[in-house]
């Protein structure tokens, strides 16, 4: 599509303002441009975008030319680009380039210079700079390990609806690493992150609530959140439900939905053969066929290819 405005572009259809502001749209959308998809065409756009000063275009082909996908790799090229969009106060900018620094990618490796740059970026608000910086004083990467800056930092970016940052929170929280271990803050950040509706955070909220000090609402809340990030493709979550109606805990004892749910994670389990030899002596051939079948159907719908 980006093709038409240049074509419309070259012949006087519109305006350049109008070419420069639709274009990058196109090119820097979420689902990154493939080696297959890059041209000659491609790189010369790119390179007349960053002639006109945009940012964001810069930082787009200062990317390309460290990476060489869509350009010919060249990382003084790169760097000089991070650079100048990090100098003019880019926030996406100053994380990149805090991001060469730290890696010693395309100069000499300084996690003190890195962690500056992650600093300005997370000082105006990048909840991704946030959360990483979060990281840098956690492990005392570049600067003094500080836990109680990096619990601020990652709230930072937790308030911003940031998963990753919500989901260490929670987990700071429920293993007391740094802090005193506080059930409830884990429970608030685990559920803030399961909003999301990422199958991770669900299961490990799911976790917390059948610790065994829970109500007989959280144990319920608990085994439906199972469900829920079982449907994700969650190996290991498929494997504990299998293991729940197995034991009758927290769940009515059912020998039909645990040869189920064992069924449907047995790919990424090897003990799963002795229980379901277990179950199966439990079972009429009858039920394990009709149960095999449920199982056949569920992964057709919910593909297993994650191991939390």
């Amino acid at each position: 599509m980006w093709k038409f405005f240049i074509q419309q572009f070259v012949l006087g259809g519109i305006s350049a303002s109008i070419c420069l502001l639709i274009i990058p749209l196109y090119l820097y959308a979420e689902k990154p441009i493939t080696p297959q998809q890059c041209t000659m065409s491609a790189e010369e756009i790119n390179r007349l975008i960053a002639e006109e000063n945009i940012p964001q275009s810069q930082l787009q082909l200062g990317k390309e030319y460290l990476s060489g996908i869509c350009v010919e790799k060249n990382e003084a090229k790169g760097v000089e680009l991070l650079r100048k969009v990090a100098e003019q106060g880019l926030p996406e900018g100053q994380m990149a380039l805090g991001s060469l620094y730290f890696n010693g990618q395309g100069m000499t490796q300084d996690k003190e210079e890195g962690f500056k740059w992650y600093q300005k970026a997370a000082q105006q608000g990048l909840k991704e700079a946030q959360y990483d910086l979060g990281g840098f004083y956690l492990n005392g990467w570049g600067i003094k390990k500080n836990e109680y800056l990096a619990i601020e930092w990652y709230e930072k970016a937790a308030s911003q609806g940031m998963t990753k940052a919500q989901m260490d929170l929670g987990n700071i929280y429920w293993y007391g690493i740094s802090v005193q271990a506080n059930r409830e803050k884990a429970i608030q950040w685990f559920r803030k992150a399961a909003e999301s509706n990422d199958g991770i955070a669900m299961s490990s909220l799911a976790d917390v609530l059948l610790d065994g000090k829970g109500s007989n609402v959280e144990r319920k809340e608990a085994v439906d959140l199972y469900l829920k990030a079982a449907q994700q493709g969650l190996a290991g979550v498929q494997f504990k439900l299998g293991r729940l109606y197995e034991q009758g805990r927290d769940v009515q004892r059912d020998y039909e939905k645990a040869y189920m749910w064992y069924t449907i994670s047995e790919k990424w389990y090897h003990d799963f053969e002795d229980r379901k030899r277990n179950l199966a002596s439990l079972l009429s051939d009858a039920q394990k066929i009709e149960t095999e079948n449920k199982a056949k159907e569920f992964l057709k719908l919910h593909p297993t290819q994650v191991v939390p």
